[in-house]
């Protein structure tokens, strides 16, 4: 088996570990060499949260939600213009400040409210309201580390997770004879950079020596290919793909075969429909190599985007591209409308 030859970790260990990744490629290509030195900035959105949760729940058996979950039929509302959200803003930017009377009264003169309420005990009301009680216990979890989901999305994410495990065009990954490793932390080089990658499923059927790599992505509607674009999920294919046919030759197991990098995708709004995207191994290649773009304009694969990372350290240069650099920041355009045999 092959979970028996991997060093498994947790997500807080990977995370930790000084490596590139596919993140950080995507951020030096689109936002530039900058990300050397001021790091990948850590992005948070409810698409990301909800994604994580339904990976949590497919990948690890009996996963407890309520450590990194809170199930709420409210969500943390800081935008408003009413007292108790100014309140709430304060303490969301100093967590520590204490919840008892006295010290709330001082606070709500100190943020100048109900400036025409002189009784403090008509004060105290207003202040711990259903509303902030409500949502100050939301606060408190948010402040220890737990992220907020709502009753509805919460059932969403388990309805996603029961068609992946039943509907035809996936259950046969989940419900397999084939060993199924989950969450599969991979360590390698590339140019004698180190990188790491964290696999969502890698299916192995070792009967014909054949490994099945994938990720799951939740999204709106209709939003694959718009996500595929902009994030970049080229990058990450062709990345995890390479990533693991360097944990095979780490294993020994050079005759493994690796299939085609699959994504399957989810809608929020259409949970019992998975769709399947496949690379395959001709598009894969031109991203690690480079290629050719319909406009005869040359595309950097991974390999050659290392090494202007590579470049970019060794110059000390990260205010423009290399490519610009060497140019003298002369950018040359082309009739890319004109038409050629």
């Amino acid at each position: 088996m092959l979970k028996d030859k991997l060093n498994f970790i947790t997500e807080e260990e990977y995370r930790g570990l000084n490596a590139l990744s596919y993140s950080f490629i995507k951020d030096f290509i689109t936002v530039g060499p900058e990300v050397i030195i001021n790091g990948i900035e850590k992005k948070e959105s409810f698409g990301l949260s909800f994604g994580s949760l339904v990976d949590k729940i497919i990948t690890e058996e009996n996963y407890d939600y309520s450590k990194d979950y809170v199930i709420s039929q409210y969500s943390l509302d800081l935008n408003g213009d009413d007292a108790v959200s100014i309140i709430l803003r304060f303490l969301k930017e100093n967590p520590e400040y204490p919840i008892d009377n006295d010290s709330m009264l001082k606070l709500s003169y100190e943020l100048d409210l109900w400036t025409r309420i002189k009784d403090n005990e008509k004060r105290l009301a207003r202040i711990f309201c259903d509303k902030f009680n409500d949502q100050y216990q939301l606060l408190k979890e948010i402040n220890n580390g737990k992220q907020v989901i709502s009753e509805s999305d919460f059932k969403t994410a388990l309805e996603i997770v029961d068609t992946l495990k039943n509907h035809p065009f996936t259950k046969d990954i989940f419900d397999t004879e084939f060993e199924i490793l989950y969450q599969v932390p991979i360590l390698y080089e590339i140019n004698g950079v180190k990188f790491k990658s964290l696999l969502d499923i890698l299916v192995i059927d070792h009967k014909n020596k054949i490994c099945y790599p994938i990720d799951l992505k939740t999204g709106e509607d209709k939003s694959f290919m718009r996500n595929f674009n902009q994030y970049k999920y080229e990058i990450q294919g062709a990345l995890y793909s390479y990533a693991l046919i360097e944990l095979l030759k780490q294993l020994k197991l050079d005759d493994y075969k690796v299939e085609e990098f699959k994504f399957i995708y989810m809608s929020r709004k259409k949970p019992n429909r998975p769709n399947i995207f496949s690379m395959d191994k001709e598009y894969i290649k031109d991203i690690l190599y480079g290629y050719t773009d319909k406009y005869k304009n040359y595309v950097k694969g991974i390999f050659e985007i290392i090494d202007d990372y590579i470049w970019h350290i060794k110059n000390d240069i990260y205010f423009t591209t290399r490519d610009l650099y060497e140019s003298n920041g002369v950018i040359i355009l082309k009739n890319i409308n004109k038409y050629e045999e």
